[in-house]
């Protein structure tokens, strides 16, 4: 991952570690990992939501496609929760997939 636009526009905000994270909702150990180098390659998410926050990312791209209102609501809710929580929230939504192919599959055999 290239660097050196995120410490320019950084340091052109004045901005800390700690306010990009607060702005761009990442954790801050993770972008300190990022910024250190000793995460070379963060989810393509993590970057977009790093350059979102320091307006790196033109407008109309950052501007999120209209959802139906219950994936709305579901995203909205899920953004408030804590990391820990997340992983909850993905591991469970994992389960539930998976057990939905299972599922699936049965029915087709039939």
């Amino acid at each position: 991952m290239e660097l050196q636009p995120i410490r320019l526009a950084l340091k052109e905000k004045k901005m800390t570690y700690e306010e990009l994270s607060k702005k761009s909702n990442i954790p801050l150990g993770t972008i300190k990992r990022i910024m250190s180098g000793i995460t070379p390659d963060p989810r393509e998410s993590t970057v977009y939501a790093i350059k979102e926050a320091l307006e790196l990312i033109p407008k109309e791209k950052s501007q999120p496609a209209l959802l139906p209102q219950d994936e709305q609501k579901l995203l909205d809710t899920y953004r408030k929760l804590d990391t820990v929580n997340k992983m909850h929230v993905s591991a469970y939504a994992e389960i539930r997939l998976e057990e939905q192919e299972k599922s699936a599959s049965i029915f087709r055999r039939k």
